[in-house]
């Protein structure tokens, strides 16, 4: 598991990582690619994934440029904190097709794997930003989960603004 331990960590291509409490988690840019944010507002532990590829790596390997691969480590890391899949928020950023191919199904195919992988565990996703024709990056602030990003030369815009719930609002 590797952990932030500066203020911006990069999450290039095939990379997981996670962190605790501080810091920003940070895509490199996303063009097919699919980056997925995992966050617990209560430990304020996240990860995030950076996917190249539909599926699944050779059977008895692990690579996590494969959606399934990934997904599996992310939450396999918030297991070790033992943080149910419920109390997690989950974006998803990317897969478009940014070289404007006619018949380019490798963008559509990345983001069906993410969402079929993380339907496969019960993992809702709460915010997407997927498709088009310009790259995307993801951000997510572990100091309180939201999730930022951008499409093509746009300014940076809030994709989903994490709640914390205290016993005041029951």
């Amino acid at each position: 598991m590797v952990l932030v331990v500066n203020n911006l960590t990069y999450v290039n291509s095939g990379e997981i990582k996670f962190g605790y409490k501080k810091g920003i988690l940070v895509s490199s840019p996303l063009g097919s690619c699919v980056a997925v944010t995992f966050f617990n507002i209560s430990s304020k532990f996240g990860g995030m994934a950076h996917i190249m590829l539909p599926g699944k790596s050779d059977e008895g390997q692990t690579n996590f440029k494969y959606a399934k691969d990934a997904i599996e480590h992310l939450l396999s890391g918030f297991n070790k904190k033992k943080i149910p899949g419920s109390e997690i928020s989950i974006c998803i950023a990317g897969g478009a097709n940014v070289l404007k191919k006619e018949n380019d199904k490798l963008p559509d195919n990345i983001v069906e794997s993410v969402i079929k992988n993380l339907k496969d565990r019960n993992l809702v996703i709460k915010k997407a930003s997927t498709g088009g024709f310009e790259r995307r990056t993801l951000r997510l602030d572990l100091s309180n989960g939201n999730v930022f990003y951008t499409i093509g030369d746009s300014k940076q815009q809030i994709l989903w603004k994490e709640k914390e719930f205290t016993l005041s609002q029951y």
